[in-house]
């Protein structure tokens, strides 16, 4: 009796609803009332860790045996070669430990979610995200209108060098986070999930908070990504949907969205000079090509220093320069770009595993694009493609907040596939 009732996915909505809190809000119980970082974590982790375990001991992993079968195959592989890193290359077992926590462990937690909860999660999950969306963008219009000596715009050194600005005096909001890039991934993870709302004033309440976040937040990133999510949704609906009518919305959506995020860029008088001089900045001295192959492929200086066994399992990791007596800087001569992370820690293994992110991102690219064609919907589209940008673009295997935002990014979008694939089914029975 007691196993059935703790076996109610429903305690899997509970761990991963507090697993992304955790990640939300673990920033600034660190940075405003100064609990460890490392504690904060360090519970979040063990929630995964039992999670994982729960799904082991109750045969959750079964339900689908081919995936666990290869997650369980390459967690042996790694596991291995990361031990043979570990005694020819850098003798730093600390760093296996790491590598093992950010390689493994919520790749394991997010299969078992995904196979534990129920077919409603999705909803509950995109529903609970729309709400902290519209609870939190008061924060960043609030970070953004205040100087950066102010208590809110702290960081947890209380240093005033640690925040980053995007002009004199305009902060780069960083909301509940310690750092720009998760308050950057959250709104990223968000865009897609707040556009698949129904039509209702819940929906433009979350919409109008998720644009007033972007145009606040400082963030060259956030801004590209949430008009290309609105892109998505205005062109794909001629190429795959068959009446003019959701293109139509989807246009009035647009100009909507560019009215608020104008609005919300009028808040402050200084911010649209502040966001044209940092293209131009940035546009001068970057050049866009070569940008594009260092987030495919790496950067230059990790193939120039390239180790056929790699630099070691986590290396590439914020944690293990400062928990080895580095600093975070330390990762950076691993790779700064999320693939050059891959290379420069696994070498040969880690191009390989760059091959397979590739022919990942095609199968749920192609899986969406047929889930939206069939369904006439274009969001599993607009939710595949915030993945393959997430994961190719975010430095999930070395930074905290990103890390965690890409796996449940992974695990929404397995979630609405599961969805898709029901519903499809259910209309080919004629149910629906």
């Amino acid at each position: 009796m007691f196993s059935s009732k703790i076996q109610k996915s429903y305690l899997g909505h509970v761990s991963l609803l507090t697993v992304l809190c955790i990640i939300l809000f673990e920033g600034a119980l660190n940075k405003w009332l100064g609990i460890p970082l490392y504690a904060l974590v360090s519970i979040r982790d063990s929630i995964v860790g039992v999670s994982v375990l729960f799904c082991a001991y109750y045969n959750i992993y079964s339900r689908s045996k081919s995936v666990s079968l290869i997650a369980l195959i390459w967690s042996m592989f790694l596991i291995i070669y990361g031990l043979i890193q570990c005694l020819l290359v850098n003798k730093n077992l600390i760093s296996l430990v790491i590598g093992i926590r950010f390689w493994l462990l919520y790749l394991w937690y997010a299969i078992g979610i995904v196979l534990w909860v129920d077919v409603n999660e999705y909803n509950r999950i995109r529903s609970s995200v729309s709400y902290l969306v519209i609870f939190l963008a008061p924060l960043s219009v609030l970070q953004n209108m205040l100087p950066p000596s102010h208590f809110i715009n702290r960081q947890p050194s209380g240093e005033l060098e640690g925040i980053f600005l995007l002009a004199e005096g305009i902060v780069r909001v960083t909301g509940t986070f310690t750092f720009t890039v998760g308050y950057t991934c959250f709104i990223a993870f968000a865009t897609p999930l707040i556009f698949d709302l129904g039509r209702s004033y819940f929906k433009y309440t979350a919409v109008v908070a998720l644009t007033l976040m972007v145009a606040t937040s400082g963030s060259r990133a956030a801004v590209f990504w949430f008009f290309s999510v609105l892109t998505i949704i205005a062109i794909l609906p001629v190429i795959i949907l068959t009446t003019h009518r959701s293109f139509l919305f989807a246009m009035t959506s647009i100009a909507a969205g560019i009215l608020v995020f104008y609005i919300g860029i009028s808040i402050a008088p200084k911010l649209l000079d502040a966001y044209e001089a940092r293209i131009q900045n940035a546009s001068r001295s970057e050049n866009v090509y070569r940008r594009i192959l260092v987030l495919a492929a790496g950067e230059p200086h990790v193939y120039e220093n390239y180790s056929v066994l790699g630099k070691g399992l986590g290396m590439g990791s914020n944690a293990t320069g400062q928990l080895t007596g580095g600093s975070k800087k330390d990762s950076f001569r691993v790779g700064e770009s999320e693939s050059g992370k891959i290379v420069g820690e696994l070498g040969f293994i880690g191009l390989f595993w760059l091959v397979m992110k590739f022919i990942f991102y095609f199968f749920i690219a192609l899986k969406s694009f047929q889930y939206s064609k069939s369904l006439n919907t274009v969001m599993p589209t607009a939710m595949s493609l915030t993945v393959i940008y997430g994961t190719l673009t975010w430095p999930m295997s070395g930074q905290l907040s990103a890390h965690g935002i890409a796996y449940i990014s992974l695990i929404c979008l397995f979630l609405m596939f599961r969805n898709c694939e029901l519903l499809i089914k259910s209309r080919n029975n004629g149910n629906i």
